[in-house]
């Protein structure tokens, strides 16, 4: 086995694909300590500014006082502390949502839920380029798989038409609500009338939607509607960390039965969950913070050309593989990091950076690396 893997790793050294972990000396923020060096953080999804926040520290300190540093066991058996349940409930009233079930992370949730949802016989309608969670939850249900082309209603339609579920089989639609690497936004009413004429059910991935948009931060679907159903993390926008599926009461109990990541797994810290109150609470409470988040996206946003499909999330096409490897080590020496996207996440030709905006982002901090950008990745 050790053969194998040293076999594997040098591939990796070869290609220039091989990755190390970096510590990080200081709480998320506009400014990090990364390896040792003080850089401008253009990577993390601490979309609020939340992370560091030390009401937000304060909730997940005093959660830790009074339950413990964890459970010891899964909330099926003997770690379901009210704590939980008080979270489900405020997030249910915040989604506008007839319940909530917390999972320990994104992942879990998506892995979770869409292999206890679809079954054998049933069709998956996927976008091509979903989030790794939302395709291992496919694939472990079973269910026949129809990926269709990046976020376009279109193809979708065609798909529906041409690859129906086998005879009783369902239908389901998996997306996310703003796209992980490219930030790109799904047309949701759009997708939600054609999830109506072919009797399919949403699964919607909105980990970097929540807090972000709506009037009041739900993200994208707020009051989702009975063939919607929702994933949404607490380790973005909310600074802390878990995930919750949000739907029907009936959901809510299915998964509760069915849903191998939850039942199989020990409850989330205790202090995350108390953490996430305090967040959701400032959400409501600092309307502000998404204002000057938005005032960023879109300040940064007209600076770029990038006028349509706004989020927090955007990319800056470099070139070839080694031409982005050569940019982010340049920016990186001069105190910008961002995020390298190579194969196999994008072609060989086409690789970029992704940048991530939050509201703790100032306007000099935004000039600072249009000035790199301009510099160093538009320079060739």
């Amino acid at each position: 086995m050790n053969e194998f893997l040293k076999a594997f790793l040098k591939r990796l050294k070869d290609d220039g694909a091989h990755r190390t972990l970096v510590t990080v000396g200081t709480p998320q923020g506009p400014e990090i300590d990364f390896g040792g060096r003080k850089l401008l953080n253009f990577c993390s999804n601490d979309y609020l500014g939340l992370a560091n926040d030390p009401r937000v520290i304060e909730a997940a300190a005093e959660a830790l006082k009074r339950f413990g540093a964890g459970g010891a066991s899964s909330r099926q058996v003997a770690a379901n502390f009210p704590i939980y349940e008080e979270l489900e409930e405020a997030l249910g009233r915040f989604k506008g949502a007839e319940s909530v079930l917390l999972f320990n992370s994104g992942y879990q949730a998506n892995v979770g839920a869409i292999s206890a949802l679809a079954d054998p016989g049933d069709a998956i309608y996927c976008d091509e380029l979903a989030h790794p969670s939302l395709v291992d939850g496919c694939v472990l249900s079973r269910a026949d798989i129809v990926p269709f082309r990046h976020n376009d209603v279109n193809d979708l339609e065609s798909r529906l038409k041409q690859n129906p579920p086998s005879p009783g089989g369902r239908r389901f639609i998996v997306t996310e609500a703003v796209f992980n690497i490219g930030g790109d936004v799904v047309d949701l009413p759009a997708l939600l009338s054609l999830a109506a004429r072919f009797e399919a059910t949403v699964y919607l991935d909105e980990a970097h939607a929540i807090g972000v948009f709506g009037d009041g931060g739900q993200g994208l679907a707020k009051n989702p509607p009975p063939n919607l159903i929702c994933m949404a993390t607490l380790s973005k926008a909310f600074g802390s960390y878990g995930a919750f599926v949000a739907g029907t009461k009936e959901l809510k109990d299915y998964l509760v039965n069915r849903a191998r990541t939850f039942i199989f797994t020990a409850a989330p810290p205790p202090a995350s969950a108390g953490a996430s109150l305090a967040a959701l609470k400032i959400i409501q409470k600092e309307p502000e913070r998404r204002g000057r988040l938005w005032k960023n996206i879109e300040y940064f946003g007209e600076k770029i050309f990038r006028f349509e499909n706004l989020s927090t999330i955007f990319t800056v096409a470099v070139g070839t593989e080694d031409q982005a490897r050569q940019t982010w080590l340049r920016l990186m020496e001069d105190g910008i990091y961002t995020q390298e996207i190579l194969p196999p996440l994008t072609r060989p030709d086409h690789c970029f950076l992704r940048i991530a905006l939050t509201a703790a982002h100032r306007p000099e901090h935004l000039d600072r690396l249009l000035e790199e950008l301009a510099a160093k990745a538009f320079r060739d």
